[in-house]
């Protein structure tokens, strides 16, 4: 499954390959990865603009677009990442959201099992504060004090509270 170390990769690559590029359209090809917005209603507020910052808390990926407004939001689930290539031979095996830019290139959202998600918000700390997430593994206010402090006011066991995404966002399996 696609870890913060994963996510913080995807942030990266999806700065250096698909920022300041103008959206020429979007398709979505399996529209069980959206919450809480209509495949043609994301098409439609994405063509057009561009993604102008990226930026990461816990497992998700957020990408603002140029209208300021809105900020696109990708969770990969198990098997999900991102492919930025030029010509459909190279599409991947599994994409279910795809970003064709006016450069004639596309970025895709490729999620084998679809258990990942895409969404709309309009700020990611207001998604944050409604998935009532912790603060991110990475952030560096947290510090040992910290981190004793949100562990203390659990009874879980230290696999589970270190998953538990609202203690602390980020950390899974493979890192607790």
């Amino acid at each position: 499954m696609p870890e913060l170390p994963d996510v913080e990769i995807f942030k990266q690559y999806l700065t250096s390959t698909s920022l300041h590029k103008e959206i020429r359209s979007v398709e979505v090809l399996s529209s069980e990865v959206l919450e809480g917005i209509s495949a043609r209603r994301l098409e439609v507020r994405l063509k057009g603009t561009e993604f102008t910052l990226a930026r990461r808390h816990g497992k998700y990926l957020f990408a603002e677009t140029s209208e300021g407004k809105e900020w696109l939001v990708l969770h990969f689930g198990m098997t999900g990442f991102l492919k930025y290539f030029k010509g459909h031979d190279k599409d991947p095996a599994h994409e279910r959201f795809l970003v064709s830019f006016t450069n004639g290139f596309h970025l895709a959202y490729d999620c084998q099992r679809k258990l990942g998600e895409i969404r709309l918000v309009d700020t990611p700390e207001r998604f944050i504060k409604e998935r009532q997430l912790g603060p991110d593994a990475l952030d560096p206010t947290l510090d040992r004090d910290r981190f004793a402090g949100i562990l203390s006011n659990t009874r879980a066991a230290i696999k589970s509270a270190l998953m538990n995404q609202k203690h602390i966002a980020g950390i899974g399996n493979i890192y607790s």
